[in-house]
């Protein structure tokens, strides 16, 4: 799998439904000239804290730091061992004509994420058998006229989250390794629609959430920054 890949190109798989912008490119919309590919690295889940309590409660004025910090609550059992980590990397690549067939040409998307030295509740490398899952929600926009997009009257954003939420299946866990391969992100997730395929020129992806689901529903890692504690 090439090491040059985009995250951002993940939320591909929208409903075909659009908010319309007639007569040309709508005010604000710009596409980078460079943007298809991405890395991106994962950390632990942690619940919200519930707010400040005690006379801080009453008024945001008397409010510190600490009022709003809480006791760190791990949504997942599961956690990173010493040398635990994640990372999640996409690519988008142009397929001519499209692998689905119907269009010209299209855009795909390639993705991976692995993680190693991941441990169960008892500390052990996880290799249970358990579905684990990576959940994707984002926003496209593509410009009109291209290729792989269905027929709409101009340039269009896409069904916002949490609609274009769609899921991809890890490979079993194995010695605290999890592995995820799709050269077709979209075709190969569990989006109950048909989306469409998208424009080779003209497609702006934003990402909003990235989540490593475990074999219990919870949410194990989000896409983020780390530092471990030193010993």
């Amino acid at each position: 799998m090439s090491t040059r890949f985009a995250i951002i190109a993940l939320a591909v798989a929208m409903l075909p439904v659009a908010c319309v912008q007639p007569g040309g490119a709508p005010a604000g919309f710009n596409i980078p000239a460079k943007a298809k590919a991405m890395k991106v690295s994962m950390v632990r889940a942690y619940a919200e804290c519930p707010g400040p309590t005690g006379p801080c409660a009453l008024s945001a004025l008397t409010c510190e730091v600490q009022d709003y910090a809480c006791t760190p609550v791990p949504l997942s059992s599961y956690e990173f061992g010493p040398q635990g980590s994640c990372f999640a990397k996409a690519v988008l690549k142009a397929a001519v004509p499209c692998s689905t067939g119907g269009f010209a040409g299209c855009l795909e998307v390639h993705l991976g994420v692995k993680c190693k030295d991941v441990l169960d509740s008892g500390g052990m490398p996880a290799s249970t058998p358990g579905t684990w899952k990576l959940s994707v929600d984002g926003r496209v926009t593509v410009a009109s006229g291209g290729d792989g997009i269905e027929a709409v009257a101009g340039d269009a954003t896409l069904v916002d989250p949490p609609l274009g939420e769609f899921t991809l299946n890890f490979l079993p866990p194995s010695m605290g390794k999890l592995l995820l391969k799709s050269k077709n992100a979209f075709q190969d997730s569990s989006f109950a629609w048909s989306p469409s395929a998208l424009p080779i020129e003209g497609t702006n992806i934003e990402l909003h959430s990235l989540r490593i689901i475990d074999p219990d529903g919870n949410d194990f890692a989000v896409m983020g920054l780390g530092a471990p504690p030193q010993s």
